[in-house]
């Protein structure tokens, strides 16, 4: 198994490139609110991006929102993103989906659930 590393940035926005990739990477959080916590949610949304093929965490906050840190190709980030809004536990509701790109997050070898 070959271990991608980083080379290059593209620039300071959380856009790089893999080794070996023609495709850009982004970095981003992603801060989930509404009632995203004690239905699921964050298994849910583990499923859905090992389903995708991107990798980072998951965790609840105190404040109820759930806090994601996601890195992907920008196409499978925009998936990803698309079905935490649209694809959700059933008994869960999201009011908001509050994204950041951060070039500073390190990189994720899959995709983990926080306790």
């Amino acid at each position: 198994m070959s271990t991608l590393k980083i080379y290059q940035i593209l620039s300071n926005e959380g856009i790089f490139m893999l080794e070996g990739s023609s495709k850009p990477m982004k970095k981003v959080t992603i801060t989930v609110s509404g009632r995203v916590q004690g239905v699921g949610f964050r298994y849910h949304t583990k499923l859905i991006a090992d389903q995708i093929g991107v990798t980072g965490t998951v965790e609840n906050m105190m404040d109820g929102s759930v806090f994601i840190k996601v890195s992907a190709p920008s196409e499978k980030l925009d998936t990803f993103i698309e079905a935490l809004k649209n694809n959700k536990p059933s008994f869960s509701r999201v009011d908001s989906v509050d994204i950041t790109e951060k070039s500073d997050l390190p990189e994720f070898s899959s995709f983990k659930v926080i306790h």
